[in-house]
C-alpha cells in the first residue's frame, strides 16, 4: 500500500472516530494535526516551503480555537483551512481563491475519480501490487455485509435485540458519515488540480509594464477628470457635513435616527466604494498609468481615497454611537467588519495607483487578507464580548427594561450564568424596543427562555463525550452545576417547549418546580431522579408510567392536562397527601 493510500485510510478513520454524533471540540486539533502528520509522513520536504508551514500554522491556530471556543466561526475557519491545505502543497504559489475553488471542485468531482481509478487500477497488469486491488477483496464484502446487517435487524426483533449494541456503534447513519468522509478525505489527498487554471493563473503579472499597454481608443483621460472632479466635489460636501455632526457638535436633524445613519448609510457606502473602485480599475488598467498627465490623474484618483477612508471612519463613530445607545449585536460588529474590509480595499488600491500594480494584484492580496481577517476572528469569542459588553451595561442600570433581553437568550449559552443573576433584576421580563421574537414564540417569557436555554445545553451534553470536549461548554456546564448547587435553578418553566426526554433534567437534583404542560415525554422513568419537587405540571401521562412517581416523596402538587381520570386516580393512590388535579388545556 503506497503512502497516500495508508494516509486516506488513517485519515478516514480518524474522521469517523472523531466527528460522528460529536460537538466541535478536541476532536478538531486531534484531526487537524493527524492531516498534517499525513502530510508529513507523505512529503517531510514540503514542510520547508514558507507556505506551506504558514498554512499548516493557521490550520493548528483555528482549530485551538475551535477547541477554545467551540463556535461556529472558528469550526468554519478550520474547515476553510483545510481545503485551503492541499492546495499549498501542490501548488505554493498560488492564490489562496484558486486554492480554495480547487479543494471545491476536487471535492464535487472525487466519486468520478474514485471510479476512474478503480477502473485505471483493474486494468494494471502488475495485478497482486495494485493497492486497490488488494483493498477490493476486503471492501465489497464490507460494504455488503453493513447492508444485509440492516436488512436482518429490520426484518427479525430478536436479531435486532441481540444486536442493539453494535448498532448503536455502527448504524446506517454512520454509514454513510463514514462514506461522505472517504469522499472529503480522497479529495483533500488526492486534489485534481487544473493545470490550465494554474498556467492561467502564471499568466497574470501583479505589476504593469509600460512597454505591454496601448493607448486608449478614446478620450479616457478627459471623461476621467470630468467625472472624478464632480465625484470629489460631492465628496466634499458629505464629508463637511459629517464634520459638523460629528466633530462640531451640530447634531442630527429632527427624524433621524443613529439607527438610520447606520443602516441606510453603510450599505450604500459599501456600493459607492465598490463602484468607485471599478471605475478607477477600468482607467487605470493600463495606458493612464504611465501617460503624460499620469501624476495629476493618480493625485485626483488618491484624493477620492483619502475622502472615503474619511467616510468610513466617521460611519464606523457612527456605528459606535448606535452601539452606545442599542448596545451590542452581531450586525453591529459585522457593520465594523465591512467597514474594515472596505478600508483594506482603498488602502490596496492606493498600493496599486502608487506602485503601478495590475488588477490581479489587487484580487490576489485583498482575498490573502480576507482570509487573515477570518483566521484573526476566529481567536476571539465574539458571543463572550457581546454578552460581557452588554451585561456589563446593564450592571450599571437601575432597571434593565431597555436591555435586549431577547437578544441574549438566543446565543449560544456561554452567558447563562450572567443571565441568572439578570433574571432577578427588574425590568427582566420586559422586552426592549430592538427586541424581536419570532413566529410562535409569543407565549414565552424571558425566564422561561432562559430555562429553555439551560435545557438545550443538558440535552445536548447527552450526545457528546470526550472527543466533544472544549473549554467553553465545560465552563458552561461547570455553571450550570454551581448555579444548582446554589439553589438558584430551583423552577423550569419549560411548557410547550416540546421536549421529550427528562434525562438532561437530572443534572438539576435541587429542583423544585417544573412545567412541561404540552410536552410528549418519552421517559418518564427518569422523573424519580428529581426528589426534590415540590410542584409538578405535566401533560400526555399515561397509566403505565405511574409507577415512575412513587419515588418523589417531597410532592405536594401534581396538575395533569391531556390524560384522564385513571390517570389522575392512579396517581392518588401511589402519591397519598399529594394534590392530584386535571385541568382542561
Amino acid at each position: 500500500m503506497n503512502k497516500k493510500s495508508v494516509a486516506i485510510l488513517c485519515l478516514t478513520i480518524l474522521y469517523s472516530i472523531l466527528f460522528y454524533h460529536q460537538h466541535v471540540g478536541i476532536n478538531f486539533i486531534i484531526f487537524t494535526a493527524g492531516a498534517l502528520a499525513l502530510f508529513y509522513y507523505q512529503d517531510k520536504t514540503a514542510f520547508k516551503s514558507k507556505p506551506v508551514l504558514l498554512m499548516s500554522l493557521a490550520a493548528l491556530l483555528s482549530a485551538t480555537f475551535a477547541f477554545v471556543h467551540n463556535s461556529n466561526l472558528s469550526m468554519w475557519t478550520t474547515i476553510i483551512t483545510l481545503f485551503l491545505l492541499p492546495g499549498v502543497f501542490i501548488n505554493k504559489r498560488s492564490s489562496i481563491w484558486i486554492d480554495f475553488g480547487s479543494s471545491i471542485y476536487s471535492s464535487i468531482v472525487s466519486p468520478a475519480y474514485m471510479v476512474i481509478d478503480a477502473v485505471e487500477s483493474s486494468k494494471n497488469k502488475e495485478g497482486k501490487g495494485n493497492t486497490f486491488l488488494r483493498m477490493l477483496k476486503f471492501l465489497v464484502p464490507v460494504f455488503f455485509v453493513v447492508i444485509f446487517f440492516f436488512i436482518f435487524r429490520s426484518m427479525n426483533p430478536l436479531f435486532e435485540n441481540y444486536t442493539e449494541e453494535i448498532a448503536d456503534f455502527i448504524s446506517i447513519g454512520w454509514f454513510f458519515f463514514t462514506l461522505g468522509g472517504t469522499l472529503l478525505v480522497y479529495a483533500f489527498y488526492k486534489q485534481q488540480r487544473s493545470k490550465k487554471l494554474d498556467d492561467w493563473e502564471k499568466g497574470w503579472k501583479l505589476s504593469l509594464n509600460e512597454e505591454e499597454v496601448a493607448p486608449p481608443k478614446w478620450s479616457e483621460g478627459v471623461a476621467f477628470i470630468l467625472l472624478f472632479v464632480v465625484l470629489n466635489a460631492m465628496l466634499i460636501l458629505v464629508n463637511v457635513m459629517d464634520v459638523n455632526y460629528l466633530y462640531l457638535g451640530a447634531g442630527m436633524p429632527d427624524g433621524i435616527t443613529h439607527k438610520q445613519f447606520v443602516h441606510k448609510g453603510v450599505g450604500m457606502l459599501i456600493l459607492s466604494i465598490l463602484l468607485g473602485i471599478s471605475i478607477l480599475l477600468y482607467f487605470f488598467r493600463g495606458y493612464l498609468n504611465f501617460g503624460k498627465n499620469k501624476q495629476g490623474l493618480k493625485w485626483l484618483a488618491i484624493l477620492w481615497v483619502v475622502q472615503n477612508v474619511f467616510m468610513v471612519i466617521s460611519t464606523s463613530i457612527r456605528n459606535t454611537m448606535y452601539v452606545d445607545t442599542a448596545l451590542l449585536t452581531y450586525k453591529r460588529i459585522g457593520v465594523y467588519f465591512w467597514l474594515f474590509f472596505a478600508l483594506l480595499g482603498l488602502i490596496t488600491l492606493f498600493v496599486k495607483l502608487y506602485r503601478n500594480k495590475s488588477v490581479w494584484y489587487l484580487a490576489r492580496y485583498n482575498f490573502m487578507m480576507l482570509y487573515v481577517v477570518l483566521l484573526i476572528s476566529s481567536v476571539f469569542d465574539w458571543d463572550r464580548i457581546l454578552s460581557d459588553f452588554n451585561i456589563g451595561r446593564a450592571k450599571q442600570m437601575t432597571e434593565i427594561s431597555s436591555l435586549d433581553k431577547n437578544y441574549l437568550l438566543s446565543i449560544s449559552e456561554g452567558n447563562i450564568r450572567d443571565l441568572f443573576e439578570l433574571k432577578t433584576r427588574e425590568g427582566f421580563e420586559v422586552d426592549s424596543l430592538y427586541s424581536y421574537r419570532g413566529y410562535g414564540a409569543y407565549q414565552h417569557t424571558n425566564s422561561s427562555e432562559l430555562d429553555l436555554k439551560v435545557y438545550r445545553f443538558l440535552a445536548d451534553e447527552e450526545y457528546g463525550d470526550w472527543r466533544s470536549f472544549s473549554l467553553r461548554r465545560n465552563r458552561v456546564k461547570e455553571d450550570i452545576r454551581q448555579l444548582n448547587q446554589e439553589g438558584k435553578i430551583k423552577e423550569m418553566d419549560l411548557s410547550y417547549a416540546y421536549i421529550h426526554e427528562l434525562k438532561p433534567l437530572t443534572k438539576l437534583d435541587k429542583l423544585e418546580r417544573l412545567n412541561i404542560f404540552g410536552c410528549q415525554i418519552v421517559d418518564w422513568e427518569h422523573v424519580a431522579a428529581l426528589k426534590e419537587l415540590k410542584e409538578l405540571k405535566i401533560s400526555y401521562l399515561s397509566k403505565d408510567d405511574v409507577v415512575h412517581f412513587k419515588e418523589l416523596k417531597k410532592l405536594e402538587r401534581v396538575t395533569v392536562t391531556f390524560s384522564n381520570w385513571d390517570v389522575v386516580n392512579r396517581l392518588e393512590k401511589i402519591l397519598p397527601g399529594v394534590q392530584v388535579s386535571l385541568e382542561q388545556p
